[in-house]
């Protein structure tokens, strides 16, 4: 291991930097380590050496903070709501309708986000505030999503983007009339594929409560590829889509509907039991790629496992 005093260290920081970018250094300071030095690439490699899912435990950890975030958040904006004068309480619901009207006139979003009674009619005329209108699930399509990759290869430089979660259907769109239930999402679980940390620098521009998000209805929210759980040789499967010189590479349905699986939630189930009825999700390839799937622990496994079990008996009672 290369060793720098820790003088040298202050008087060569550039050169201190880029010995550490090929291998960890040393600092020393009268004779003893104090310090070691090392690029995040060799320090990721460590810590998966160590356990090959801390880094999706990391993962699973930040977007739960983030989910919980976004849950307080629109309890208090409903709090918020019921606390204000009659007066003001159909101020901000009139605002949310004048929202939703714009994006219907200015053709920001399709046709059924804006007119889809969750957003349009029926969740304001119940007084939800402006910001829960913007939070409800609408339908998305590729156009919307390449509107918004636009701004993020403007913001970043990248042109590839890896598209997971719900709306990683949106590869097929040109392929197939895609149920409504899989496309009911105002969130765009992504990320540059060439440098995935990026794209947490784009979350103030476009992410949730954005500029973008405001304007728009819809948002970036920036993962990592380390969040999902997926077969192996999934990178192999995905499915590129490219317009105006950027690509987005979308999971194949089955890759996503295994990470759904293991999520197990209200929203994926309804996910998974739409592409199984559209046939674009086939319960016998799941079951065979579920072999080399490497789940969180036991009880993740136990769970997608279960889940999709009682996918099998609903397809075969309901006759799917």
């Amino acid at each position: 291991m290369q060793q720098f005093s820790s003088t040298q260290a202050k008087q060569n920081f550039g050169q201190l930097m880029k010995a550490s970018a090929l291998a960890p250094v040393a600092i020393e300071r009268h004779g003893k380590v104090q310090a070691l030095v090392m690029s995040p690439a060799f320090h990721g490699a460590a810590r998966t050496a160590q356990d090959p899912l801390a880094e999706r435990r990391l993962a699973r950890l930040q977007q739960a903070g983030v989910e919980k975030d976004r849950l307080i958040r629109h309890h208090r904006i409903a709090l918020d709501l019921l606390t204000q004068a009659p007066a003001e309480r159909e101020r901000l619901i009139q605002q949310a309708r004048d929202t939703v009207e714009r994006w219907r006139r200015e053709q920001l979003s399709s046709r059924d986000y804006v007119d889809r009674d969750g957003v349009g009619r029926r969740r304001l005329g119940h007084g939800l505030a402006p910001e829960l209108a913007l939070g409800g699930a609408a339908r998305m399509n590729l156009d919307a999503l390449f509107a918004l990759l636009v701004e993020a290869h403007k913001r970043s430089g990248h042109n590839d983007y890896v598209v997971i979660g719900s709306l990683s259907i949106l590869g097929l769109e040109d392929a197939f009339d895609i149920p409504q239930d899989m496309t009911l999402s105002n969130d765009i679980d992504c990320y540059t594929r060439d440098d995935p940390d990026r794209t947490f620098d784009l979350v103030a521009a476009l992410g949730e409560n954005s500029a973008w998000h405001q304007g728009h209805g819809y948002f970036l929210d920036a993962v990592t590829p380390a969040l999902p759980t997926l077969p192996e040789g999934w990178q192999a499967r995905l499915i590129p889509v490219s317009r105006g010189g950027l690509t987005a590479w979308f999971l194949d349905p089955n890759d996503a509907a295994i990470s759904k699986y293991a999520r197990g939630e209200p929203r994926d189930r309804r996910w998974i039991r739409a592409g199984i009825r559209s046939g674009v999700v086939s319960l016998p390839l799941v079951r065979s790629r579920l072999r080399s799937v490497t789940f969180l622990d036991d009880e993740e496994s136990r769970r997608a496992r279960q889940l999709m079990e009682e996918d099998q008996i609903w397809r075969d009672t309901a006759g799917a």
